[in-house]
């Protein structure tokens, strides 16, 4: 049987995933600096950079098992709660402690394992309709080209993309909202559409050449600014809507972390037709006489 989630419960579903992909990171960035050691003497003395990463990846474990915990009282799990908390208790409290999967060359905590193999237990417990609703709100984002190229659409700007978008999601969300306003003490931001019942919303950038692909993703770091601290909304997708290949989905992802940007952000490269000056049609010769 299925177990019911709220909006709250939503919520901190959430907050439990990025708080596990920011102890994630911080582990890869320990790692990635103590594989640079270029001898025993630098492995074996202080080092600042590795002592911070590792007071901050403390914190994320303890946070994410913290959530855990809290989720499965949240949903009245709580056969769940007594097995996970006493599978805690087993691993002791050294919650820095993390090894080298010698076969992936990748590190791992066991306390993170265990809060994902939870989350995962968590998730299979619920009703599929909710967290499947955000499985097709994003893939419908990440089809934003092929859904342009299939309606012979030649957009010139991101409203006449975000028009045709809104119109797809509309077959699946009956509660699709537009120019969602986020009021500020300076400043009103506004959204550019989104589903209230997913907690999710989409904020679309058209990019016709190399300045506007720099400049869309200096957006989105001031987007992250204004459209944070909502408690209606929980997840934010920048769509970057490219009419040639300016940017990866590799790379942007890589940019995203260095710049350790907001977890409840997650960019989407996507390609397809247009440009910003409607391009003149190829007009066939007359044919010579004979």
């Amino acid at each position: 049987m299925s177990t019911t989630i709220g909006p709250e419960e939503y919520r901190l579903m959430a907050t439990l995933d990025h708080t596990l992909q920011d102890a994630r990171q911080t582990m890869s960035r320990i790692h990635d600096i103590q594989s640079n050691y270029r001898s025993l003497l630098e492995a074996i003395e202080d080092d600042e950079d590795v002592d911070r990463e590792q007071q901050l990846l403390e914190y994320y474990v303890k946070k994410a098992l913290r959530e855990v915990g809290i989720v499965c009282e949240r949903l009245g799990l709580l056969q769940l709660l007594v097995a996970f908390q006493a599978e805690c208790s087993a691993l002791g409290d050294k919650y820095g402690d993390h090894e080298v999967d010698s076969d992936a060359d990748e590190p791992y905590s066991k306390h993170l394992r265990l809060a994902y193999a939870y989350m995962r237990s968590i998730q299979g417990l619920l009703d599929p309709t909710h967290l499947g609703g955000l499985d097709v709100f994003r893939t419908v984002l990440e089809n934003s080209g092929q859904i342009i190229a299939n309606a012979g659409l030649d957009p010139r700007n991101e409203a006449e993309v975000r028009s045709e978008i809104l119109k797809v999601l509309r077959y699946g969300f009956r509660e699709v909202e537009r120019e969602i306003k986020r009021p500020k003490e300076f400043k009103t931001y506004q959204m550019d559409l989104g589903v209230r019942q997913l907690k999710a919303v989409a904020e679309y950038k058209f990019i016709d050449s190399e300045a506007e692909a720099k400049s869309a993703m200096d957006g989105i770091y001031a987007d992250m600014h204004g459209y944070g601290g909502s408690a209606d909304w929980s997840y934010f997708f920048a769509v970057l809507y490219q009419t040639n290949p300016f940017l990866t989905q590799s790379k942007t992802d890589h940019e995203m972390q260095i710049v350790r940007a907001d977890r409840s952000w997650a960019a989407i490269i996507v390609t397809g037709p247009g440009s910003r000056t409607k391009r003149a049609r190829k007009v066939a010769a007359p044919a010579a006489n004979p």
